[in-house]
Parts: structure tokens; C-alpha cells; sequence
């Protein structure tokens, strides 16, 4: 994982500040376009990711925000991946001519009446090798979700 594309942003970001721009303005061009970049894959690249990359890309967010190109009060870099994570999955799950939706496993059909769940699909641990990797990835960690 690289933040060179989003360092080249922070160089930009850094003349336009040199200019005259706003500390609000240099923020919302931040947020739209380096965070943007960051979190947009993210469902899919997390499961590839390792703990050193994420914690290259939290280090990087971390010295955006002591610079003031990024609001302080904005979610750290892993909690906005896990509501882009969210997100996506709720997309999926509710629209049921998603592109995605296909590839949920089935609804389990409870026969006790136990502790509710916040999802309601069958766990299941195989991967399929026809399919593409990032649906794998996203389905795997889908299946790992659910199981905690």
C-alpha cells in the first residue's frame, strides 16, 4: 500500500494553503479528494491489507490532521473504513438487484427463538476459486463478521 498519490495531494494541498486558502476550504479539498481516494476501495482492499499498511495509512491521516488539512474532529482512517465496510454491505443486502447480492450466502431459518443477531445469513467457509478475488475478500470478511 502506497501514499504517494495522497502525498502528491498533501504537496498541492500545501500551495494552496502558501496562496491564501482557507483552513475550511484546504479541509473540504482534502476530504474530497485524499480521503476520498483512501476509503473508496477499502471494502474490498481491507482483507488484503496488512496491520503494517493500515497503521502506514492511520500515521499518515494522523499527520494530515496535525497539519489541519483534515477537520480534527473527523473518525480515525479504520473507522471510517468500517462504515465505508458498512456501508457497502447494507447496499448489498437491501437491493436485491445489487451486483453483489447474488453471491450473499442464504438466510438461516432459526428454529429456537434465541439472542437476536444483526445478521441473519448463513455462515459458511469455503471460497469458491471461479470467483473474482475482490468478491472473495469481501464475502470473506462478510462471513467473518458475522461470525463474531
Amino acid at each position: 500500500m502506497s501514499t504517494a498519490p495522497c502525498a502528491r495531494t498533501i504537496y498541492g494541498l500545501r500551495l494552496l494553503r502558501a496562496h491564501g486558502m482557507s483552513d475550511y476550504c484546504i479541509q473540504e479539498v482534502f476530504r474530497s479528494i485524499v480521503l476520498a481516494k483512501l476509503v473508496y476501495a477499502s471494502p474490498a482492499w481491507l482483507g488484503v491489507w496488512s496491520a503494517s499498511d493500515v497503521n502506514k495509512l492511520d500515521k499518515f491521516f494522523n499527520r494530515c490532521k496535525r497539519l489541519n488539512y483534515c477537520n480534527q474532529t473527523t473518525a480515525c482512517i479504520t473507522e471510517q473504513f468500517d462504515q465505508a465496510d458498512e456501508s457497502i454491505f447494507q447496499t448489498v443486502t437491501s437491493d436485491s438487484h445489487h451486483v453483489l447480492h447474488r453471491f450473499l450466502p442464504a438466510i438461516r431459518n432459526q428454529r429456537c427463538k434465541l439472542r437476536s443477531r444483526t445478521r441473519s445469513f448463513t455462515v459458511t467457509c469455503k471460497i469458491v476459486a471461479n470467483r473474482p478475488f475482490a468478491i472473495t475478500v469481501i464475502l470473506s470478511h462478510v462471513y467473518c463478521s458475522v461470525t463474531q
